[in-house]
Formats: C-alpha cells, structure tokens, sequence
C-alpha cells in the first residue's frame, strides 16, 4: 500500500471513530432500551436492531457527514459558553447557554428504558435544538407532515424525557437548524443554507402512549419469536434507475444497518445478477 493510500486508510478511520453513536446502549445488560430515534421507524428495522444491537459504522456515510457537523456545533456551542463566562461581571456567574449532548433516560413501567441524545439545549430559550444536514426535499417533507414526520417524533420524545426527569419547568420548544445540502445561488430554494425551523409535536402524554404502543409491539413479537412482516414497498423508498429491471428498496439499501441480518432483504447485486442470467 502506498503512503498516500495509508493515509486516506488512516484518516477515514479517524473520522469513523469520532463519529461513532456516542450512547449508552451497549453499557447496559438490559436489552430493552428504546432510543427516541426508533419512534418513527418501522417495525421491522426495531426489531432487529433491538436484536442485534447497535452496529460500529465500518464505512463512511452520509451519517457519518451529519455526526461530523455535529461535531463542529458542539465546538462551536462551547465557544460560546466560554464566551458568555468571560464577559460576564465579575461579580456575576452565569450558565452556561447550550448544554450539547445531553442524554437522557427514563425507564417505562414496562421495563423498556427510553433513551435519547439532545444535541443542543438552549437552557436561556428553553429550546431543544435537533441538527440536521439534509436536503431540501427532507425539509419540504418535514412542513408537509407536521408532527407525524419522523423527526418531530424524535423530537417529541426529546421533549418527553426532558419532562420526566425534571429539567425543563415548562414544556420545551422543539427546533432544527437544517442545514440545506441542496441549497444554490443558482436555483429558487425552498430553504436556506440553514433554515431554523420550528417543529410542533406530540404533546408528552400521546407520546408516552406511542412508547407503550411500540414497546408492546416489539414484546409480542420477541415473546412469540416470530420477526415482524416487511414493509410495503412504498414505505422503503423505492427508487429505479435508467435501464434497471426492477426499483431498489433505498432505505434497505443505504439507511439500515440490518440487511444482512434481515430475512427479507437481496442484494442489488444479486438481483442485477439474476436478471443477466436471463438475458
């Protein structure tokens, strides 16, 4: 191996390791933690990641891109808590603005640990702040869905948590600064290079029901050992390209880390190969 190609070897691993999921899943003997994430996903991709646990990233990804920039606001939010100190009278002690990676967990009656990882929280605006490094298409989504999107479930669930373990006197704001990947001073956009947009929620009480719901759910299926039935394909973003046989399943393909634990999932490849073989 060249040096060159040792390191970029090198440098992908170090991104790869500062990027990995930073929660407590694995420290806990209990399987039964539900992160806040997992509210808006479907059945089957919780079930096996209840199963098989939460996997090391091996090869750098679009999330792996987002937990980069996420890295660069924690830098940044504690720039300015330091800012905030050293301005401040001497005679005077002031908090800290943004409290970053703030994680939290509540455990249900039913045994399940709800957990959740708050990126940023404004302690002075009492806003709970959700980075995403997405496109525009995700934020016209996000306004077309309201608060069935799943990031306003997640956020709801953000917002759960901060309740249940008594942090937040009143209930907080939820927000995103969406930072457009798609954005071009040579097209009209929907949105701007970071467009903060404010997201309405679940109230904490029909949130706590949806944990029960799923949590249930996911106990029936582990109880009976039976694996949840696959999606409709059009809840699996189904995409086909020019000149292909059939529409890949996108978020089989690139947005789950269980495909090759899950009975349902073929390779494109494999796919790709058996249409030449008729050919």
């Amino acid at each position: 191996m060249s040096h060159f190609k040792q390191a970029a070897q090198d440098y992908e691993n170090m991104l790869l390791d500062a990027t990995q999921y930073s929660g407590a899943r694995d420290a806990l003997a209990d399987k039964k933690v539900f992160s806040a994430s997992m509210l808006g996903s479907p059945l089957l991709q919780n079930y096996l990641r209840i199963k098989y646990g939460t996997k090391k990233n091996k090869y750098i990804g679009m999330n792996t891109l987002g937990s980069l920039y996420q890295l660069g606001i924690d830098v940044a939010a504690e720039k300015w808590n330091s800012r905030i100190r050293q301005e401040a009278p001497h005679d005077q002690i002031l908090p800290m603005q943004y409290n970053s990676a703030m994680r939290l967990a509540h455990k249900l009656d039913n045994g399940w640990i709800i957990s959740g990882e708050i990126d940023q929280y404004d302690l002075k605006n009492n806003v709970i702040w959700d980075n995403k490094l997405t496109t525009e298409t995700t934020y016209k989504s996000i306004v077309k869905e309201g608060k069935y999107h799943h990031y306003a479930l997640q956020l709801g669930v953000y917002k759960w948590l901060m309740m249940k373990n008594g942090i937040a006197k009143e209930e907080p704001i939820c927000g995103i600064p969406l930072a457009n990947k798609s954005f071009s001073h040579y097209k009209t956009n929907k949105a701007g290079i970071i467009e903060f947009v404010e997201i309405n929620t679940f109230s904490p009480d029909e949130i706590e029901q949806m944990l029960y719901d799923k949590t249930k759910e996911l106990d029936m299926y582990f109880d009976m050992d039976q694996i949840p039935e696959r999606p409709p394909m059009n809840q699996l973003m189904p995409y086909k390209r020019k000149g292909q046989a059939r529409a890949i399943p996108m978020r089989c393909e690139h947005y789950c880390d269980y495909k090759q634990e899950c009975p349902y999932y073929t390779s494109h490849d494999a796919i790709s190969s058996f249409v030449n073989s008729l050919i």
